[in-house]
């Protein structure tokens, strides 16, 4: 786990995907003034949203951060059919250069902030753009046990997974 505090930054970005715990969080250091503009990046539409049983994810944070009070001007929905996390961070980097951003607040599950933020780097970083990633605390497991929780464990194993994947791929 890397062990971040947030700062100021120019934007916060999440996915509208995210746990309630990151969003909240999220939510949290905008009231705070960590930074002036939400940012949230769109996930490709799961069938159920196209068939209309569904609620869009986009819909669903945009009720979210009505009911928290967030103006429009404080937010902003990009890209729209992102599915791996080098997607989103590529529309990141492009919404990133067109709005003269420098530094990005990224909240993170605890087991996932080495492998966000070293994508985040490598990504973001040429781009002259320096991302924070931050862990946020979420319910199932926590960093000190994670291995006796089976969401912790799950955790893990998806994050070694990943992590493989990553270095083996980009």
């Amino acid at each position: 786990m890397v062990d971040r505090e947030a700062v100021s930054a120019d934007a916060i970005v999440v996915s509208v995907g995210t746990s309630p715990e990151l969003m909240q969080r999220a939510l949290a250091w905008l009231h705070e003034g960590k930074a002036s503009k939400l940012v949230l990046t769109r996930n490709l539409a799961r069938p159920t949203d196209q068939a209309g049983i569904t609620v869009p994810l986009a819909e669903h944070r945009r009720r979210e951060l009505d009911a928290a009070g967030v103006p429009e001007t404080a937010r902003e929905f990009i890209g729209g059919d992102s599915r791996l996390l080098r997607e989103e961070l590529a529309v990141v980097r492009a919404w990133a250069a067109t709005n003269h951003v420098k530094r990005i607040l990224l909240p993170a599950e605890p087991l996932a902030t080495r492998r966000v933020g070293w994508l985040a780097r490598r990504m973001l970083g040429p781009a002259g753009i320096e991302p924070i990633v931050v862990p946020v605390p979420v319910a199932g497991y926590s960093v000190a046990d994670w291995w006796r929780s089976k969401a912790g464990l799950m955790a893990m194993e998806n994050e070694w997974a990943l992590m493989a994947y990553y270095w083996w791929n980009y």
